[in-house]
């Protein structure tokens, strides 16, 4: 296999020395702490990022600390290095003209590095922000230590992620030469002839179709018992079948197996009888909030079954210190991390009393079909209506051959209030937005079937849920009315006649 290096265009070798230079700016000093802070957020992720944007933004004196990189794992090891494999990986599926595992891969670091600015040191010095790169711990209740600085506070916000939980069978082999998880499976140049993911969420689904696409064997275990646990079981089943046929082999194992290593073999043998020898291994089996070094104790912040004791505004034991992000141990979504930093800024400088609880989360699993979720989703709920819509009656997914799928709106029993929807299929994710949107603002499914969509779409599949709530407005006496109405218009007629 050639080196990824000897791969490169120009064009790529300045994408990923600018990705180096925005990651990791070695030209970097940190500065002199300039007094106390408004605000300091330790963590340079999504949500530390967008707190201390919007904390600076506002006109507060901000200190923004990172150990690693900023952008966190979003931009470095998250969701854009996971998205551009997605759609390498179908390129090299479908395309004549595709290009080979290894210059994905650095295809993949080229469109990474076009994210990197926004996420840059430079852009958020220019914010106003003192930038802080080093490992911050606290020393006081209101002060922190980084790289010989000492910062002292009004507020702090640890944002400082998750980290994998590594099973104890593999706990003490290093990672990023045969296992891995989502930090450094995107460091890989050589593509893995067989490779063993445990853990059947989001990352590993994703993860599982993607590296089958390339021609890697795939297996995939399977701890809730079939992939993407936390969806409704019809989404379940339409996604196990779509990997059943891309040859993913799913091994509904739970946590049943056991790892044999010696000389540099592997194996892994499951409670099911079977043997697998995988050449690489990806742990996808969820995170835990990221607080070592941390030196809670020094700043009175509690903790219980390794997570931050928080209250409803996600404020610690400590009034001055708040989490927000994937270390708050809610929903570990970046979309979620923006959101609970905008409550933070509310609930620490403008006296709000915004709950966690009340954020409406979205979510998305980027796989084939796309599967799509807000809200309540329980079919079997006696205090619910559902109104489904199969791709199979919906024109366009007909016109593109892409009739597996569906959209599910529930709704509260006898009403139009909308309480969560399931889409399974093409664009699901920006389909869900449209639902989202109506949730959040309390837009009954009548005022969606009022609501004019271009023909033919995909969100014409939102409004014949919506007619099917109207229809179910006529009631008997209602209809009886309307059939003499009919009946007496036509004996006018004949009578004119």
């Amino acid at each position: 296999m050639a080196d990824a290096s000897s791969l490169f265009h120009p064009q790529e070798e300045e994408a990923n020395q600018t990705l180096e230079n925005e990651v990791f700016p070695a030209q970097h000093i940190n500065p002199a702490p300039s007094g106390r802070y408004n605000l300091v957020v330790i963590g340079g992720g999504a949500a530390g990022l967008v707190a201390a944007a919007g904390a600076a933004g506002l006109g507060a004196k901000v200190a923004l600390i990172e150990k690693q990189a900023l952008g966190g794992e979003c931009l470095n090891t998250g969701c854009v290095p996971s998205k551009a494999l997605i759609s390498l990986a179908k390129q090299a599926q479908f395309s004549q003209n595709s290009r080979s595992f290894t210059e994905a891969m650095v295809e993949l670091r080229r469109r990474r590095a076009k994210v990197a600015p926004h996420d840059s040191v430079e852009r958020f010095l220019g914010k106003g922000i003192d930038v802080f790169l080093g490992e911050g711990h606290f020393v006081g209740r209101d002060e922190i230590a980084v790289a010989g600085n000492r910062l002292t506070f009004a507020k702090a916000l640890i944002a400082t992620g998750g980290k994998t939980v590594i099973p104890h069978p593999l706990a003490g082999i290093p990672l990023g030469k045969w296992l891995h998880t989502h930090e450094t499976l995107f460091q890989l140049t050589e593509q893995p002839q067989r490779l063993l993911i445990i853990g059947a969420g989001a990352v590993g689904c994703e993860m599982a179709q993607a590296f089958a696409r390339f021609g890697t064997k795939v297996d995939l275990i399977c701890p809730g018992g079939g992939p993407l646990p936390a969806e409704p079981p019809e989404s379940r089943r339409i996604l196990a079948e779509s990997m059943a046929e891309m040859g993913i082999q799913l091994h509904h194992s739970g946590h049943d197996w056991e790892f044999h290593g010696e000389d540099g073999s592997r194996t892994f043998r499951l409670g099911s009888g079977v043997s697998i020898e995988p050449d690489a291994v990806l742990l996808a089996t969820g995170k835990a909030p990221a607080l070592n070094g941390l030196r809670l104790e020094a700043a009175g912040v509690e903790v219980a079954n390794e997570g931050l004791i928080l209250n409803e505004q996600l404020r610690t034991t400590n009034r001055r210190i708040y989490a927000s992000g994937d270390v708050a141990g809610l929903a570990q979504f970046t979309h979620a991390a923006d959101f609970l930093s905008r409550q933070f800024l509310r609930n620490a400088f403008f006296f709000g009393r915004a709950k966690s609880e009340t954020l409406l989360i979205p979510r998305v699993t980027f796989t084939t079909p796309e599967i799509a979720s807000v809200g309540e989703v329980d079919e079997g709920s006696p205090t619910a209506d559902v109104y489904t819509v199969s791709h199979a009656d919906l024109d366009r997914a007909l016109v593109e051959d892409e009739t597996v799928g569906f959209l599910k709106v529930f709704t509260k029993k006898g009403s139009g209030q909308i309480i969560g929807a399931t889409i399974v299929g093409a664009q699901a994710g920006e389909r869900l937005a449209a639902v989202t949107l109506a949730m959040q603002n309390d837009i009954p499914l009548d005022k969606v079937a009022a609501t004019m969509t271009p023909y033919p779409t995909w969100s014409d599949a939102f409004r014949h849920a919506a007619d099917q709530f109207q229809r179910t407005k006529l009631k008997p006496r209602t209809v009886a009315i309307l059939e003499r109405w009919f009946r007496w218009l036509r004996r006018g007629l004949s009578l004119r006649d």
